[in-house]
């Protein structure tokens, strides 16, 4: 077995929790920090192993949570798009920042829970300022869109928070982990109807979606529906899986399909049975097939599994209806099959994010209708 950076880690922690090594006997020198002169004239010395600096604590002083980045003006139109983000993930880095970019967003704030991430992003993108205390945005008036972008435990929190301070909301899915917490934010958004909220369900706004809504036409009557997602693996450890911070990957990314099939039948869900894998399911399951009931008489088979392989595609979809059928194949082609014959609708990738983001912030700016009706995400 390779001897790795990782494993050599693990052994030393289990040697401490063992108690056959004392890291208390490795330090020989403790300094104030008005004495950092001594700790590196003391460096070169055999006695010298390990030295703890002492910092003096300041009671007093306030903790400034927010560095401004930038002087551009701080004058901003009313309902002009102008962006707080809560959350610096990976999703935040590689997705939304990009995509808010090129859709000429104003963004000037960035929240982050320690502020390395989200400074750096901050320098990188433009933004204003960079936080660690979220509730800077909420409080500043030229701020009227809130975007949450943190892990799910803290989505309903937000989202009421943010409704109560008059902010327009993106939130990434999902909007909520439990029932209750979907009551509370169901109570508040029904006394702030001017907000415009919106949920990450960027699958329907993909071009390959918006072609088979399209095909359907705008009465097709109940269809069939067969939705995959071939999800692949994420270690046990991960967050997603505890279900107090996830809330699992059911409701954590397979709530994707559900909403695309309430997109594409017009129709909110009725019924819903799982299944999943094993015959001791535990909850943290992200193995499960899924049976939709629509109201208007649709259905929907959803096929959620991690234990796939990686070479095969991560997502495909099925719509049946009237002798004809479609058949998207990860967002990148999609093909349609008439009577009369097939043909390719679309081959480029084209998940929906793009769209999504472009059409939120026009829907702000713009006034109007919110892209998703309320009642279909509350129903997801």
């Amino acid at each position: 077995v390779r001897w790795t950076e990782n494993r050599n880690l693990q052994a030393i922690l289990s040697s401490m929790e063992s108690g056959q090594l004392d890291p208390l006997d490795l330090i020989t020198n403790r300094y104030e920090l008005n004495e950092f002169e001594k700790v590196y004239k003391n460096l070169d010395s055999s006695s010298s192993i390990a030295t703890i600096i002492n910092y003096p604590k300041k009671e007093s002083t306030k903790l400034n949570r927010t560095i401004i980045l930038n002087k551009r003006e701080d004058k901003f139109k009313q309902k002009e798009g102008v962006i707080g983000l809560i959350g610096s993930g990976n999703y935040t880095r590689s997705v939304i920042l990009p995509s808010l970019v090129n859709s000429q967003a104003i963004i000037k704030y960035i929240a982050s829970a320690n502020g390395v991430s989200g400074t750096n992003y901050a320098k990188k993108y433009n933004i204003q300022k960079s936080t660690t205390d979220y509730k800077d945005i909420l409080n500043d008036k030229s701020v009227d869109t809130v975007f949450i972008t943190t892990r799910h435990n803290l989505h309903a929190k937000l989202v009421i928070e943010s409704l109560k301070a008059g902010k327009n909301i993106f939130v990434e899915k999902p909007l909520a982990l439990t029932l209750e917490e979907l009551n509370n934010i169901e109570k508040n958004i029904d006394k702030y109807p001017d907000i415009n909220i919106m949920v990450g369900f960027n699958r329907r706004f993909s071009k390959h979606m918006e072609l088979i809504k399209k095909g359907l036409g705008h009465n097709p009557g109940p269809i069939n529906m067969n939705l995959i997602m071939n999800a692949g693996f994420i270690e046990p450890s991960h967050w997603v899986h505890d279900m107090e911070v996830g809330g699992g990957r059911l409701i954590g990314e397979a709530c994707h399909l559900l909403d695309l099939g309430v997109y594409l039948s017009g129709s909110n869900i009725k019924e819903i049975c799982v299944n999943s894998i094993g015959k001791e399911t535990n909850l943290k399951t992200d193995n499960a097939s899924i049976l939709l009931k629509f109201e208007n008489g649709s259905n929907a088979v959803i096929s959620y599994f991690s234990n796939g392989s990686r070479k095969y595609q991560k997502e495909r979809v099925e719509v049946y209806s009237k002798d004809r059928t479609w058949i998207s194949n990860n967002y990148k082609k999609t093909e349609s099959f008439y009577p009369e014959g097939s043909k390719i609708l679309y081959k480029k990738t084209d998940k929906g994010q793009q769209t999504q983001f472009l059409r939120y912030i026009e829907s702000i700016q713009g006034g109007g209708h919110t892209l998703i009706p309320i009642h279909e995400l509350i129903n997801v």
